[in-house]
């Protein structure tokens, strides 16, 4: 199912499980199946994404996909806030607002969605939001710090079939408008969102269970400032799940590990589920 109404409107895709027919007589979330909400990395295709929500549905799991256009992502990650409350508030919508919510975050194209919505989910500033049932997130190949640098390869490793002319002109200029919205405020005033993106991810007021898939081999997400993000959240008293491999590419982790990666996963959301 996905709302394209206009260009306002969340592209998402929600697939909810077969009706069973059972009835819940005790209401509480942890009796309700979790809803699984995908939040995919810079040019991810919903192709690719529902590969990772299939592993959700055949447990029976309801999930939604959503990837933040790239033009968003690069140019105004500001804007990425509005988003954050539209998906929130489509948990009421479809009704999942009682349901364990589990976030499972691709790269630092989801990580600039997923900071607001842990944002939207302990400040306060919407209060129905406080009603969310957040059980546990999962974060593959991310947080990343932001630098030009690392968009550039974002860019780069999203191509997928476009011409290598393209290509070269989107790298130029998104790091163009990188330097503009971050690199230049940071150097003249001494502070810009880059400040702000993993100090929020890093400190967030949220104690519920995280799992860090991540590997050594990644060339644009660096495993030992992941490591760095799960020392502080441990010290913060957060249960944290981690896999590190050694050869898996970014955001290949699934593709190399497949097995492994399924399993954890689905082990990780059932504990989220029963704690």
């Amino acid at each position: 199912m996905a709302n394209e109404e206009d260009e306002e409107e969340l592209d998402y895709h929600v697939t909810f499980p077969p009706a069973t027919g059972a009835v819940i007589e005790d209401g509480s979330p942890s009796k309700r199946e979790p809803a699984v909400i995908l939040l995919g990395w810079v040019g991810c295709s919903d192709k690719n994404l529902a590969k990772y929500s299939a592993i959700y549905q055949s447990k029976g799991y309801t999930t939604i996909r959503y990837t933040a256009p790239r033009s968003k992502t690069f140019t105004n990650p500001n804007s990425l806030r509005d988003i954050a409350v539209k998906l929130l508030d489509l948990l009421f919508d479809l009704g999942l607002d009682e349901n364990p919510v589990v976030f499972h975050v691709f790269s630092n194209g989801g990580i600039f969605v997923y900071r607001y919505c842990m944002e939207l989910l302990t400040d306060g500033e919407y209060p129905h939001f406080m009603q969310i049932k957040l059980a546990g997130s999962i974060l593959d190949s991310a947080p990343s710090d932001p630098r030009p640098q690392t968009a550039l390869k974002a860019v780069y490793h999203s191509r997928h079939h476009t011409p290598v002319m393209t290509t070269l002109l989107l790298m130029l200029f998104y790091t163009f408008i990188f330097i503009l919205q971050f690199i230049l405020p940071r150097r003249l005033f001494g502070f810009s969102s880059l400040n702000t993106l993993m100090e929020s991810i890093e400190a967030s007021p949220s104690k519920r269970p995280q799992l860090f898939l991540y590997s050594k081999a990644d060339n644009i997400c660096d495993y030992k400032r992941i490591e760095e993000v799960i020392a502080r959240r441990q010290a913060l008293g957060v249960e944290v799940w981690q896999v590190c491999w050694e050869d898996s590419e970014h955001v290949a982790h699934f593709i190399k590990h497949k097995e492994e990666y399924i399993d954890t996963v689905l082990q990780f959301v059932q504990f989220c589920q029963e704690n």
